[in-house]
């Protein structure tokens, strides 16, 4: 009993091991179970000058066979949307106040890989936001924009 009880343990702890998100960077099989264990994550942070109301996160996709093309992921002070699973030329696009203030943009060539997406947005002086943005997972991106609003065109 004792050792059905250990091998169970050490069991666990290998799967455990095996769905870490530091194994999900490279292009192997981990990949496809961390897709099924994970999915695809956002995490928006921001500083307490960022009006989360003025915020808008869309994500597009070039691919012409996949089911969405453009999705609002942050919108209203929310998230109301995941990122979808679709391989191919895809951006995350960030707005503030009806402006673009930043972009990631990355290519999956495989449908099923599990991303992180990272958007960290500060203020700085002459009323500009700092954008720095981060995809971690097979099709890595980093991506970082100072922008000053009174210059922008609305584009949303």
């Amino acid at each position: 009993m004792e050792q059905l009880k250990n091998i169970l343990l050490y069991f666990f702890s290998f799967v455990v091991l095996l769905l870490h998100p530091s194994l999900n960077n490279e292009k192997n099989p981990l990949s496809f179970v961390h897709y099924h264990a994970y999915g695809n994550t956002f995490k928006l942070k921001f500083d307490d000058t960022i009006d989360k109301d003025k915020l808008y996160i869309k994500w597009t996709c070039e691919n012409q066979h996949a089911d969405c093309k453009e999705l609002a992921i942050f919108e209203g002070g929310k998230k109301v949307n995941t990122i979808p699973f679709e391989s191919g030329k895809q951006e995350l696009i960030v707005y503030y106040n009806n402006k673009m203030i930043g972009k990631i943009k990355q290519t999956k060539t495989k449908e099923k890989h599990a991303h992180a997406y990272f958007v960290n947005l500060s203020s700085v002086h002459n009323n500009a936001i700092e954008f720095k943005g981060e995809i971690t997972g097979p099709s890595s991106a980093v991506a970082t924009m100072v922008t000053t609003l009174n210059n922008l065109i609305s584009q949303h």
